[in-house]
């Protein structure tokens, strides 16, 4: 049996008994034994070849057959009905409204055929007709509260909403105060410029429901939407009362604090939103980003507690949330917590490996923990994916220079200079590291002219002048110099070890052995992570100067051991010899 076919065989048993229970047809006089006379049978026959056309999509064949209906029993009202709805199927509204008009007529309160003439009214512009229609409902029907709404709806349509108003009022005076009742009014009094009678809508429903924080938020966001701050304060205030947890009046709250200047209640009042589980994870995120942006981009150490906490909140409650987690590893990022760091981005790019910002984390992580193998895998692994980016052939160039392999580092930096075409901070930190590579090979002219690149490129970033620094010790030469670079190094930041570790080599060249070694000591003491194996390996050589070659030697052994693989750091620990 084919889809038609099952459903006209479905539809008419509906039909069937439709008419025989006598609602489709004039009711016949019929013999005394209760059959049914010839002229109604005829009738039903037609009904059921109509309908059949109408499910077959015959629309003209089926008008002709419920027209046949209607000639013979002008009153049918479902015949009329049926025409209407074809007619409509047809487009030919004029026709579809007179059927329509026909059944209501035959069938006064008959609902269905009250809105499908209605509607044909509203096509027609005709909404003064329709909302009088649904009046006289009233009269059949005082109860049904969908007449009341349907009436005041075209009276709004044909521009009388203060009778919309009027209708609306009976009503509420049948069912009491409403919720869906006193929205449209609270609605239509703003669309007609009535703000107090707008406001008077809310507040009945708030006084009717004072446990119920939406109505109350509903009248913040009003005087929020009408500019009267004060006003949506005390009903934000008001919805915190009842639910102190309610997450859009926290963020709104922790907004107003934010307009005000007010940072601390502003990150307090959005603690209670990150702790709720329920509350929406890109809400969140949508208030997290620009604080955690702020705080990367404008150094706003004094929020990173609060900011932090909110960030451990979010990976807490929404662990599966991506930005949550990326948000996450930035801020510990930034309080130089490289390890979870490094632990979070791994995690993230285990699911995930096409996040260009993790990735470009998780290799400065590596570099800042001196993780020097890792750090060239991972370089390796990036420039895979991302050939492109000069980020990853500028840290497979630091990886190099910390193996020893300043060939292959300049390699790897000369690509990644010839990326960074608008990057001048990312230049400026190239030209560094080739630095770096051509004082590793001895090619000082090359050296200082790559560090006045740097410099001249990045006058104020410290990290700069700490590698050249780094070369002038390597070199044995300009003592005095290097004395001034390193004083200011750590009057720029006295608790950067780095930088305390090149005063600390600066006293090595000056012979000041037991100095060098006490700073060298004092470093080793603070350093709570991992330490630079560059570190290391000059303790190792203060204490050989100092006659201590087996405590040296395994001071070498460590820095080897933290991928420190120079030449020269092998020969040391092979001949238990210092060579400089």
């Amino acid at each position: 049996m084919n889809n038609n076919s099952q459903k006209y065989s479905c539809l008419l048993f509906w039909v069937l008994l439709f008419s025989l229970s006598g609602q489709g047809f004039a009711q016949l006089q019929r013999p005394s034994d209760g059959r049914p006379q010839e002229k109604e049978v005829m009738l039903e026959k037609i009904f059921i070849e109509a309908m059949r056309e109408k499910i077959l999509g015959n629309y003209e064949s089926a008008i002709s057959r419920y027209l046949e209906v209607v000639q013979k029993d002008d009153q049918n009202h479902v015949a009329h009905y049926q025409l209407a709805v074809l007619y409509q199927q047809l487009e030919q509204y004029d026709k579809a409204l007179i059927r329509s008009s026909q059944a209501l007529q035959l069938d006064k309160g008959n609902l269905l055929y009250v809105d499908f003439y209605a509607n044909l009214l509203n096509k027609m512009g005709n909404f003064d007709k329709a909302a009088n229609l649904y009046k006289s409902l009233t009269e059949i029907y005082p109860n049904n509260e969908r007449i009341y709404y349907e009436w005041a709806y075209y009276l709004i349509k044909d521009d009388s909403k203060d009778q919309a108003i009027k209708v609306y009022n009976n009503l509420e005076k049948k069912i009491g105060v409403n919720p869906e009742l006193s929205m449209r009014k609270h609605k239509l009094y703003l669309g007609m410029g009535k703000s107090k009678k707008a406001v008077k809508e809310l507040e009945k429903l708030i006084d009717k429901f004072p446990a119920d924080v939406d109505y109350v938020l509903f009248m913040a966001e009003y005087y929020k939407n009408m500019n009267k701050a004060s006003d949506a304060r005390k009903y934000y205030e008001k919805a915190l009362s009842i639910d102190t947890k309610n997450a859009q009046a926290n963020i709104e709250m922790a907004e107003i604090f934010r307009q005000e200047g007010d940072t601390l209640r502003y990150l307090t009042a959005l603690s209670a939103v990150f702790d709720d589980p329920q509350q929406s994870p890109v809400a969140k995120i949508k208030v997290l980003e620009p604080l955690v942006n702020d705080l990367l981009e404008n150094n706003r150490a004094d929020r990173l507690e609060q900011v932090f906490s909110l960030s451990q909140k979010m990976v807490t409650v929404h662990p599966s949330n991506l930005k949550g987690q990326i948000f996450y590893g930035h801020l510990l990022m930034f309080k130089k917590e490289y390890i979870a760091a490094l632990e979070v981005y791994t995690a993230i790019l285990e699911n995930d490996k096409n996040q260009l910002d993790v990735w470009t984390q998780t290799l400065a992580a590596n570099a800042r923990l001196y993780l020097n193998s890792s750090l060239l895998v991972q370089s390796s692994n990036f420039i895979e994916l991302y050939p492109s980016q000069a980020i990853g052939h500028y840290y497979q160039g630091i990886a190099y220079n910390r193996k020893g392999d300043f060939v292959n580092a300049q390699k790897a930096l000369k690509r990644a200079l010839s990326m960074a075409v608008a990057d001048v901070q990312l230049k400026g930190f190239i030209q560094s590291a080739l630095g770096i590579a051509y004082s590793g090979q001895a090619d000082y002219s090359q050296a200082d002219q790559a560090f006045k690149e740097a410099m001249d490129l990045l006058p104020k970033q410290t990290n700069i002048q700490y590698d050249y620094c780094q070369s002038l010790l390597d070199r044995n030469a300009e003592i005095n110099k290097v004395e001034s670079m390193a004083a200011n190094l750590l009057k720029a930041d006295p608790t950067n070890i780095d930088y305390q570790a090149t005063y600390a080599r600066m006293l090595y060249r000056q012979n000041k052995f037991d100095k060098a070694k006490e700073s060298f000591e004092k470093i080793m003491k603070q350093q709570s992570t991992a330490i630079n194996p560059e570190i290391l390996e000059h303790y190792g050589d203060v204490l050989f100067k100092l006659e201590q070659v087996e405590k040296a030697v395994e001071f070498w052994e460590k820095a080897n051991d933290l991928g420190l693989d120079s030449a020269v750091l092998k020969r040391k620990i092979e001949t238990k010899q210092l060579y400089e």
